[in-house]
Order: C-alpha cells, then sequence, then structure tokens
C-alpha cells in the first residue's frame, strides 16, 4: 500500500500494487484457498502490467471459483478471459486444460454450451 500508484511496471519488472494483487490471488490458489482466493479480488480488474500477467490472474481467479461447482460457470468465464489475452500461455496451460476437461466431463455434450465447446476444441480437448 506505500508503493505509488502502478502508472509503469518499476524497471520492467512488473513490480507494483497491481502485481501484488495478482500475487494474493495466486497464493491463495496454491494454498488451497478455494473460492476465498477470488473474493480477495473481487469487482477489481488488472491494469498496468503485461497482457501475460493479465491472463495469469484471470486463471487464478478460474482455478479459485472452479473448485465449487456453484461457481464454475464464472471460473470458466475467467479461464475464456484469460484464453483472450494470451492464448499462447493458457491453451498449454495443464490448470486450464483441467479446468476445461472436467467441466466438459460434468456437462452433457451437447449442452456443454459453445463458449466450453470451442475452448476445447482450441485447446485439442474436443
Amino acid at each position: 500500500g506505500r508503493l505509488e500508484p502502478d502508472v509503469s511496471p518499476w524497471m520492467q519488472t512488473n513490480f507494483g500494487r497491481t502485481n501484488v494483487m495478482i500475487w494474493n490471488v495466486g497464493i491463495g490458489v496454491e494454498l488451497g484457498h478455494g473460492v476465498r482466493a477470488a473474493e480477495v479480488a473481487k469487482g477489481w480488474a488488472p491494469t498496468g502490467v503485461s497482457k501475460s500477467r493479465q491472463a495469469a490472474f484471470y486463471l487464478d481467479v478460474g482455478r479459485a471459483l472452479s473448485t465449487e461447482a456453484k461457481h464454475r460457470s464464472t471460473g470458466l468465464a475467467a479461464v475464456l478471459q484469460a484464453e483472450q489475452l494470451a492464448p499462447q500461455k493458457i491453451r498449454n496451460n495443464p490448470f486450464a486444460r483441467e479446468i476445461v476437461s472436467s467441466a466438459l466431463r460434468k456437462a452433457r455434450k451437447a449442452a456443454g454450451g459453445r463458449d466450453l465447446q470451442g475452448l476445447a476444441h482450441r485447446m485439442g480437448l474436443a
């Protein structure tokens, strides 16, 4: 909180308030906090950092939300947002692939939804 606002990342390291928030979510996911990890950043969007870091944030939010059935569709939407930002980082990411594979297994084949089917196809899972 004592850092200046993120106008530009310090020496291109992406260090600043935004990146600290991204790490808060990522560490919460790794510690197994599930949906609580995503609640840290509720209503917040990363700006001022690279698209790769933004995608990492949305993937971690997706991972966190995908731990509970009632939040899985929101979690999948976060993974889709991550894919739009950095498809090269998301389509082969094992965590993203597991979220999509799990959603495909749980959804009826025809009822999986256009977005889910499209993402699974782009990942080579369909």
